[in-house]
């Protein structure tokens, strides 16, 4: 999943566009921050809807987010993800990463595991539940869905050179 942006200003060139350009040129830079807010409420129906069919699959998913990102959740709702750590997956996992303090060979900060948060998904307790905003509605087959998967023609093709 993509993330969105604060967003950033022309004259102050701080959008994506002039922020990169001008890191690029050696410049100094400043880039627009992550929506944080606009993120969570994306990916939290994403989360329990994919877990719930990974989990029907016989599969698990599992997300990998930034570790600020997850220190906003903590900080910003009711989910306490430091009561989530886990040192094993369950039906809904997290990983979050962090900047770790050393580098690679061209001098970029290498990541590490930060924590891996599990849990189980909102069990459903009567057909007036607001748990099934976030439930699938239905469960698609899989079979199904790789058959469409497989049948579908490429879009694009990304030719490496050698």
């Amino acid at each position: 999943m993509t993330s969105s942006t604060s967003g950033g200003n022309k004259n102050k060139d701080t959008t994506i566009k002039q922020s990169f350009i001008n890191a690029i040129k050696g410049n100094q830079h400043e880039s627009p921050g992550i929506n944080y807010r606009q993120v969570w409420a994306r990916m939290v129906s994403q989360l329990i809807v994919k877990s719930q069919i990974g989990a029907a699959w016989g599969s698990k998913t599992l997300w990998i987010l930034q570790d600020s990102l997850s220190d906003y959740i903590t900080k910003s709702t009711d989910l306490n993800l430091a009561k989530l750590i886990s040192q094993v997956s369950k039906e809904v996992n997290l990983v979050s990463i962090k900047y770790g303090s050393d580098t690679d060979e061209n001098g970029c900060l290498k990541l590490e595991e930060h924590h891996l948060y599990a849990g189980e998904i909102p069990k459903i307790t009567s057909d007036t539940d607001f748990n099934k905003l976030l439930q699938a509605a239905i469960i698609p087959d899989m079979n199904e869905i790789s058959c469409k998967l497989i049948l579908k023609p490429l879009r694009n093709k990304i030719e490496l050179e050698s």
